[in-house]
Protein backbone atom coordinates (compact mmCIF):
# COMPACT_ATOMS: atom_id res chain seq x y z
CA UNK A 1 0.00 0.00 0.00
CA UNK A 2 1.03 3.55 -0.71
CA UNK A 3 1.77 5.53 2.37
CA UNK A 4 -0.76 8.33 2.57
CA UNK A 5 1.07 11.67 2.53
CA UNK A 6 0.83 13.54 5.80
CA UNK A 7 0.64 16.82 3.89
CA UNK A 8 -1.30 17.79 0.82
CA UNK A 9 0.32 17.51 -2.60
CA UNK A 10 0.01 20.42 -5.02
CA UNK A 11 -0.10 19.67 -8.75
CA UNK A 12 -0.39 22.80 -10.85
CA UNK A 13 -3.49 24.54 -9.45
CA UNK A 14 -4.88 21.49 -7.62
CA UNK A 15 -4.36 20.40 -4.03
CA UNK A 16 -4.47 16.59 -3.74
CA UNK A 17 -5.16 14.86 -0.45
CA UNK A 18 -6.33 11.43 0.70
CA UNK A 19 -9.25 11.27 3.10
CA UNK A 20 -12.35 9.33 4.05
CA UNK A 21 -14.15 12.66 4.53
CA UNK A 22 -15.77 14.59 1.68
CA UNK A 23 -18.82 16.79 2.11
CA UNK A 24 -19.60 18.37 -1.28
CA UNK A 25 -22.98 17.13 -2.55
CA UNK A 26 -22.12 15.11 -5.67
CA UNK A 27 -18.96 13.50 -4.39
CA UNK A 28 -20.47 12.69 -1.02
CA UNK A 29 -23.12 10.61 -2.79
CA UNK A 30 -20.40 8.67 -4.60
CA UNK A 31 -18.46 8.20 -1.36
CA UNK A 32 -21.55 6.95 0.46
CA UNK A 33 -22.30 4.46 -2.34
CA UNK A 34 -18.68 3.27 -2.48
CA UNK A 35 -18.53 2.82 1.31
CA UNK A 36 -21.80 0.88 1.30
CA UNK A 37 -20.49 -1.50 -1.38
CA UNK A 38 -17.06 -2.06 0.17
CA UNK A 39 -18.23 -2.73 3.70
CA UNK A 40 -15.16 -3.73 5.72
CA UNK A 41 -12.96 -4.32 2.64
CA UNK A 42 -10.49 -1.83 1.21
CA UNK A 43 -12.47 -1.37 -2.00
CA UNK A 44 -15.57 -2.80 -3.66
CA UNK A 45 -15.33 -4.87 -6.83
CA UNK A 46 -16.29 -3.53 -10.22
CA UNK A 47 -18.73 -6.43 -10.53
CA UNK A 48 -20.72 -4.87 -7.66
CA UNK A 49 -20.97 -1.48 -9.36
CA UNK A 50 -24.38 -0.70 -10.83
CA UNK A 51 -24.53 2.48 -12.89
CA UNK A 52 -28.22 2.94 -12.15
CA UNK A 53 -27.32 3.33 -8.46
CA UNK A 54 -25.53 6.63 -9.21
CA UNK A 55 -27.88 8.03 -11.86
CA UNK A 56 -28.53 11.11 -9.71
CA UNK A 57 -24.89 12.13 -10.06
CA UNK A 58 -24.03 10.54 -13.42
CA UNK A 59 -23.77 13.83 -15.32
CA UNK A 60 -20.92 14.94 -13.02
CA UNK A 61 -19.11 11.59 -13.08
CA UNK A 62 -16.19 10.16 -15.03
CA UNK A 63 -15.37 6.44 -15.04
CA UNK A 64 -11.81 5.52 -16.05
CA UNK A 65 -10.65 2.03 -17.00
CA UNK A 66 -7.15 1.29 -15.74
CA UNK A 67 -4.99 0.18 -18.69
CA UNK A 68 -1.91 -2.01 -18.13
CA UNK A 69 -1.74 -1.43 -14.38
CA UNK A 70 -1.92 2.36 -14.73
CA UNK A 71 0.27 2.92 -17.76
CA UNK A 72 -2.78 4.76 -19.15
CA UNK A 73 -6.42 5.39 -18.28
CA UNK A 74 -9.32 5.30 -20.73
CA UNK A 75 -12.62 7.03 -20.07
CA UNK A 76 -15.41 4.45 -20.11
CA UNK A 77 -17.95 7.15 -19.27
CA UNK A 78 -17.80 10.96 -19.33
CA UNK A 79 -20.83 12.69 -17.83
CA UNK A 80 -22.56 15.42 -19.80
CA UNK A 81 -21.87 18.11 -17.16
CA UNK A 82 -18.16 17.46 -17.70
CA UNK A 83 -18.64 17.82 -21.46
CA UNK A 84 -20.35 21.18 -20.99
CA UNK A 85 -17.53 22.42 -18.76
CA UNK A 86 -14.58 21.31 -20.88
CA UNK A 87 -16.14 21.67 -24.32
CA UNK A 88 -15.75 18.05 -25.50
CA UNK A 89 -16.92 14.52 -24.80
CA UNK A 90 -14.07 12.53 -23.28
CA UNK A 91 -15.77 9.12 -23.54
CA UNK A 92 -13.35 6.61 -25.06
CA UNK A 93 -10.35 8.94 -24.76
CA UNK A 94 -7.14 8.30 -22.87
CA UNK A 95 -5.31 10.92 -20.83
CA UNK A 96 -2.79 11.31 -23.64
CA UNK A 97 -5.66 12.10 -26.02
CA UNK A 98 -6.76 15.30 -24.28
CA UNK A 99 -4.02 16.63 -22.02
CA UNK A 100 -1.14 18.75 -23.27
CA UNK A 101 1.80 16.42 -23.92
CA UNK A 102 3.96 18.20 -21.35
CA UNK A 103 1.37 17.45 -18.61
CA UNK A 104 0.59 13.80 -19.41
CA UNK A 105 3.26 12.22 -17.15
CA UNK A 106 2.14 14.32 -14.19
CA UNK A 107 -1.56 13.51 -14.73
CA UNK A 108 -0.82 9.80 -15.14
CA UNK A 109 1.13 9.86 -11.87
CA UNK A 110 -1.82 11.58 -10.19
CA UNK A 111 -4.30 8.88 -11.26
CA UNK A 112 -1.88 6.09 -10.31
CA UNK A 113 -2.05 7.13 -6.65
CA UNK A 114 -5.54 5.61 -6.05
CA UNK A 115 -4.21 2.31 -7.41
CA UNK A 116 -1.91 2.04 -4.38
CA UNK A 117 -4.17 3.14 -1.56
CA UNK A 118 -7.79 2.45 -0.77
CA UNK A 119 -8.21 5.87 0.83
CA UNK A 120 -10.23 8.13 -1.51
CA UNK A 121 -8.29 10.81 -3.39
CA UNK A 122 -9.65 14.33 -2.95
CA UNK A 123 -8.84 17.06 -5.48
CA UNK A 124 -9.54 20.75 -4.90
CA UNK A 125 -8.41 23.65 -7.01
CA UNK A 126 -8.67 25.06 -10.50
CA UNK A 127 -8.48 23.34 -13.88
CA UNK A 128 -7.56 25.03 -17.13
CA UNK A 129 -9.89 24.01 -19.92
CA UNK A 130 -8.05 24.47 -23.20
CA UNK A 131 -11.06 24.53 -25.50
CA UNK A 132 -12.73 27.19 -23.38
CA UNK A 133 -9.43 28.91 -22.46
CA UNK A 134 -10.57 29.42 -18.90
CA UNK A 135 -9.67 28.41 -15.35
CA UNK A 136 -12.55 26.95 -13.34
CA UNK A 137 -12.63 26.05 -9.68
CA UNK A 138 -13.58 22.49 -8.84
CA UNK A 139 -13.42 19.76 -6.25
CA UNK A 140 -13.68 16.06 -6.84
CA UNK A 141 -13.36 12.67 -5.21
CA UNK A 142 -11.80 9.63 -6.86
CA UNK A 143 -12.43 6.07 -5.64
CA UNK A 144 -11.19 2.73 -6.94
CA UNK A 145 -13.01 -0.48 -7.79
CA UNK A 146 -11.19 -3.79 -8.15
CA UNK A 147 -11.27 -6.68 -10.56
CA UNK A 148 -11.54 -10.26 -9.32
CA UNK A 149 -7.75 -10.39 -8.82
CA UNK A 150 -8.03 -7.46 -6.33
CA UNK A 151 -6.16 -4.98 -8.56
CA UNK A 152 -7.84 -1.65 -9.22
CA UNK A 153 -9.55 -1.88 -12.59
CA UNK A 154 -11.72 1.25 -12.59
CA UNK A 155 -11.62 4.70 -11.06
CA UNK A 156 -14.85 6.60 -10.52
CA UNK A 157 -14.57 10.36 -10.10
CA UNK A 158 -17.38 12.70 -9.07
CA UNK A 159 -16.96 16.44 -9.66
CA UNK A 160 -18.46 19.26 -7.63
CA UNK A 161 -18.22 22.88 -8.75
Amino acid sequence: MLEIPSTDIVIRETVVSFSEAYDAPVGSQLLEYWNRLRGERGRPTWREFNFSDIMDIATATIIKDVIDGGQEFKNRFWGSANSEIVGFDGTGKTIADYYNPEHVAEILALFRAPLRTSTPMILRGKNYYQLKTAWRPYQAICVGFTSEDDSVSQLVIAYDE
